[in-house]
């Protein structure tokens, strides 16, 4: 159990640091291309580029400021899934 707790902590910790990351670099790119992920390239293993990847292209769908609500709503739900889990 101590081990599954870690291990989300340890995801939770990283998945801040890509929102975190991606947000900066979002709020200084012009366009919804690959430009993102040649930043966190130098942060993160291919994994979490997928994630990004991902959600560059869902962010991109939407206007720019829905970003923050919906990060804040995704590490709502990561720390719920963690206070239950414990």
């Amino acid at each position: 159990m101590l081990w599954l707790q870690a291990s989300i902590r340890y995801s939770m910790i990283k998945l801040g640091r890509i929102f975190h990351i991606y947000q900066q670099t979002m709020l200084t790119s012009s366009s919804c291309k690959l430009g993102p992920q040649l930043i966190l390239q130098n942060h993160f293993n291919s994994t979490y580029l997928m994630i990004v990847k991902i959600w560059s292209l869902l962010i991109c769908m939407i206007q720019k400021h829905m970003i923050s609500r919906i990060l804040q709503l995704c590490l709502s739900m990561m720390v719920h899934c963690f206070n239950a889990s414990s």
